[in-house]
């Protein structure tokens, strides 16, 4: 099956240590979306979601992979399908190729406009549009994103050193 990943599994080293069989099969513009964190998470903080404007001027990016069917229902249960987020199909072109993907989308009970993502989070996505290769305005708009510390230091911990692999990959 076929996921687009625009937030923090963004990036394939974090996306295998969550489905280890996790192929890359290319990148993809997504024009009327914008990519907000305005969704609230159980952690206490903010994550990615798309925002469909319809506007020519928004514009997201994302990292569509192909993953095996026994993985995306690991991939549900992680992202929360049911619990802040939803599962959507949207048709993308990837390699010249219209294509149907899978991504998830916040759910309307989980929209918040003033809460902040964390800053290790914040990187993770970072981490990811640098390894694609994003447009360099797409990258500035995320690094330009207001996060805060997260006060759990164990979790903290855990991403800060995944963060650090992530980035020096190639």
């Amino acid at each position: 099956m076929l996921y687009l990943a625009y937030g923090s599994n963004l990036h394939p080293v974090r996306l295998t240590e969550r489905t280890p069989h996790a192929r890359l099969f290319g990148t993809t513009r997504l024009a009327g979306y914008r990519l907000c964190f305005n969704k609230r998470s159980v952690d206490g903080s903010a994550k990615c979601n798309l925002n469909y404007t319809a506007s020519p001027v928004d514009t997201a990016h994302g990292a569509v992979f192909d993953l095996p069917e026994q993985e995306v229902r690991i991939l549900d249960d992680i992202e929360g399908v049911g619990q802040g987020y939803f599962k959507q199909q949207l048709r993308v072109v990837v390699n010249n190729e219209l294509i149907t993907v899978f991504t998830y989308f916040a759910s309307q009970s989980h929209l918040v406009y003033d809460l902040p993502p964390y800053d290790w989070y914040r990187g993770l996505v970072l981490a990811g549009a640098r390894h694609h290769r994003f447009p360099w305005g797409y990258i500035q708009q995320i690094s330009h994103v207001a996060a805060m510390r997260d006060g759990d230091g164990s979790r903290s911990s855990r991403n800060r050193k995944l963060l650090t692999q992530l980035e020096s990959q190639p």
